[in-house]
């Protein structure tokens, strides 16, 4: 039986445990037995590192895929779900953002290729959409994004992002065609909101170095792209006789050879993410972006402009800060900052080599000990919730859901684009440490037994509200 401790982040400890258990917080929410065996095993934290920058998917997670192998956005894809969710009368919606929840639940409390975990929350949160906004449908291949590359060139990523119609819907770019194209209340013409995200939040954001003439540039770059959700235009007027077609479909091809085959639909291409471009809603002419010369090409002007803006050194600044705050708060130096973006800048935005940078860092490793972020709403109650279960699979999460939405706090639930601030002081509020006291009393009466640090109900209630776990 393990000894139960009163102080249970330093007693009875080596070094290097002790080191492990705090990097398992920093970079995974929290110990458990798994955990430290695994980071254990490499020996060093350094090597542990490496093995998951080099390999996102290091560790098996064939259980929490089983899991939800049944879930409906796991076999149908976006335009399917596009024609089942945005029917009239719609559907409940509730099974879908249920999923969503469940999703990103099971893989930050069950799996332990932790940092990329840690990199799904900041991408996710750094390119934010609400999930009332009409893109819940499309949720769970946004998220997948970032869950299939974490560490890669950020180019990559953001072309992503920008091309997934989770996004397209939020930002308002289903709004963006070139003027009187269409003349009803959802076609309005020129729609900026998108292109202002983009150059306001995602890349150059507080670092400018763009005019307003920049971002209706861009927005005319950007009219004619429109989500899966869009595809509601064809069934207007008669075209529903193709409906049950198009529903059958599974590959990205079969839609392809069908609107190859029926021209009156005007599509001009179809990617990835079943998002769509009408070349007749795309401004065609040549623009004036950040000095740059775009010629008029269709849907191929937007990924010059992604290169335009992944190579950018104000986008190299964006995301290095909000990296080095994700993970250090403000309690990294200007010196590894300055790194960050110089190895952004010469790697071509590899993220992983900036992850490198800055987690193999003497700054980063010395900081690893200290309590100096106070945790995010999410981060107290998965760490909470990771740390007590230690191991242990369980299926009912939605006690998760119900105290971050107590706090506003819901992982698809930010309304506005910015995403939740990753500064640990604007989440100190009296609000907050009222729901974490009555979370942590709650919890204690259920079965802790298996708690990572062995104990009893009132040393761990007592811990659950001490800086020592409030803080990471």
């Amino acid at each position: 039986m393990t000894k139960q401790n009163t102080k249970p982040m330093n007693a009875f400890k080596s070094s290097n445990e002790e080191l492990f258990e705090h990097a398992l917080i920093k970079i995974g929410l929290a110990p458990t037995e798994k955990g430290m065996k695994n980071i254990s095993s490499f020996g060093s934290y350094h090597k542990w590192i490496s093995a998951q920058l080099n390999n996102s998917n290091l560790y098996d997670d064939s259980f929490i895929k089983e899991k939800i192998k049944d879930f409906e956005t796991e076999k149908l894809n976006n335009f399917q779900l596009t024609l089942q969710y945005n029917s009239e009368p719609p559907p409940d919606q509730s099974l879908i953002m249920k999923e969503a929840f469940q999703r990103r639940a099971y893989y930050s409390l069950f799996s332990e290729n932790r940092l990329r975990e840690m990199m799904v929350w900041f991408w996710f949160n750094h390119f934010n959409v609400y999930g009332d906004s009409g893109s819940f449908v499309y949720l769970k291949s946004f998220e997948d994004i970032f869950r299939n590359n974490p560490f890669g060139k950020f180019n990559d990523i953001f072309q992503q992002v920008v091309y997934n119609p989770a996004i397209l819907t939020y930002a308002d770019n289903d709004l963006n065609t070139k003027p009187m194209l269409f003349q009803n209340e959802t076609n309005i013409g020129i729609c900026d909101n998108f292109a202002r995200y983009i150059l306001e939040l995602y890349t150059l954001a507080e670092f400018g170095g763009y005019e307003q003439k920049d971002i209706f540039s861009l927005a005319e770059i950007l009219s004619g792209l429109k989500s899966a959700e869009e595809y509601n235009f064809f069934f207007s007027d008669g075209s529903k006789i193709h409906f049950n077609e198009l529903s059958s479909f599974k590959t990205k091809q079969e839609y392809e050879t069908f609107f190859k085959n029926h021209p009156e639909f005007i599509l001009t291409k179809i990617f990835d993410f079943y998002s769509i471009f009408f070349e007749e809603g795309h401004v065609q002419s040549d623009k004036k972006f950040l000095g740059h010369t775009i010629k008029n090409n269709s849907y191929k002007e937007i990924d010059q402009a992604i290169d335009i803006l992944s190579s950018h050194p104000n986008t190299a600044k964006t995301i290095c800060k909000k990296l080095a705050l994700f993970f250090m708060g403000n309690n990294y130096s200007n010196f590894i900052y300055e790194k960050m973006v110089s190895v952004f800048m010469s790697s071509e935005g590899d993220i992983k080599k900036v992850l490198e940078t800055l987690l193999l860092s003497d700054d980063f490793i010395s900081s690893i000990n200290s309590n100096n972020t106070f945790k995010n709403p999410y981060e107290y109650y998965f760490s909470t919730t990771k740390m007590i279960l230690n191991g242990d699979v369980v299926n009912d999460l939605f006690f998760l859901e119900s105290a971050l939405l107590n706090n506003s706090f819901g992982i698809h639930w930010k309304l506005t684009a910015e995403g939740y601030s990753l500064l640990g002081d604007d989440h100190i509020s009296p609000n907050n440490l009222h729901h974490y006291i009555n979370f942590s009393q709650i919890i204690c009466e259920h079965d802790i037994s298996k708690n990572y640090y062995q104990m009893d109900k009132k040393q761990l209630n007592d811990f659950l509200i001490s800086k020592e776990w409030l803080y990471r």
